[in-house]
């Protein structure tokens, strides 16, 4: 049988522009499941993202008890059963979309060796006016009490790397930052690349998005 890459993750900031990479992988032969709602979220993924993110991210890694990881792992392990359980066998790579995943990143990197993750950025000016302020009701109580108490802790823990490439030591997964602007003007923004997975299973590198020149910036 042969081994199929993954899994690759989207996340990011809701709102940000994940349903269309989601899209764009699919096309291109990456199985991201079949139970997914409007804006291509996983489901199952997304209910996991609700019984564990505020449990996870309360406090710094060495408060969180061995039964606590212990029943994260098993949950996973159900959740992963659940959105393969119709996986297309001719598929490239499989993975899932469920913006939230990017607060659980540090525990999917331990369980998964060989995944990406694929952050979506939008210009800070587009989200802070967002009508999508779904992950800050949900989370922010636990996220931003965290953020004040431990942000030197977590970044000296996990600090995001360059993209593609993981460091010896550090349990975080590659990274590829995408970067997505919306309106006409893109003067002052770098090209930036994106992987993605084709239908031979190859990753397809270097699609250039937003290049200044083709902008005329």
């Amino acid at each position: 049988m042969r081994r199929i890459p993954g899994p690759n993750v989207i996340g990011g900031t809701g709102g940000s522009g994940t349903r269309v990479v989601a899209r764009v992988v699919r096309s291109a032969g990456m199985f991201i499941g079949t139970n997914l709602n409007a804006s291509e979220d996983a489901l199952d993924f997304g209910d996991y993202s609700n019984r564990w993110i505020d449990v996870f991210r309360v406090g710094p890694p060495s408060d969180r008890s061995p039964t606590v990881r212990a029943a994260m792992i098993d949950d996973l392990r159900a959740t992963v059963d659940r959105h393969l359980a119709p996986f297309d066998a001719g598929a490239a790579a499989w993975g899932w979309k469920e913006p939230r995943s990017i607060f659980l990143l540090p525990f999917f990197a331990d369980q998964f060796s060989s995944l990406k993750f694929l952050h979506v950025i939008r210009d800070g000016r587009d989200m802070a006016y967002s009508s999508n302020q779904n992950q800050l009701r949900k989370h922010g109580h636990v996220l931003l009490c965290q953020a004040n108490r431990c942000h030197r802790q977590e970044h000296a823990a996990f600090s995001p790397p360059t993209a593609g490439h993981r460091t010896p030591g550090h349990s975080h997964p590659p990274f590829v930052p995408l970067l997505v602007r919306h309106g006409k003007k893109r003067s002052g923004w770098r090209r930036t690349t994106l992987s993605l997975v084709s239908r031979g299973g190859r990753l397809r590198r270097d699609r250039d998005l937003y290049d200044r020149r083709a902008a005329g910036g």
